[in-house]
C-alpha cells in the first residue's frame, strides 16, 4: 500500500478545492431553501425621508413630552456639574 502524506495547515477550502460533490436530491433542497431565505436587497433611501418615516410614528402631544423630558435631564445633568 501506498503512502498517503496529508499536507498540514491547510484551511478546509483548500482541502477541498478540487472536490466535485454530484447534485443529490438534498443538496437542491438545501440550494432551494438558501435561494428562497434570502432576503431582498434593500433600497438606499436618503436621510430626510427616512426622518419624515419615524416622524409619522410621533403625534405633536408625544414630541412635546418627549422635549419636555429631554431638556428636564439636561437640566440635571447642568445642576450636576456634569455640562
Amino acid at each position: 500500500m501506498a503512502k498517503i502524506k496529508i499536507q498540514k495547515g491547510l484551511s478546509d477550502a483548500d482541502m477541498f478545492k478540487n472536490v466535485k460533490e454530484e447534485e443529490t436530491f438534498e443538496t437542491a433542497m438545501l440550494k432551494g431553501e438558501a435561494a428562497a431565505r434570502r432576503p431582498a436587497p434593500l433600497r438606499k433611501s436618503p436621510a430626510n425621508s427616512q426622518e419624515a418615516f419615524y416622524r409619522e410614528f410621533l403625534t405633536e402631544k408625544v414630541e412635546t413630552q418627549i422635549g419636555k423630558l429631554l431638556l428636564d435631564i439636561k437640566m440635571e445633568y447642568f445642576k450636576d456639574g456634569y455640562g
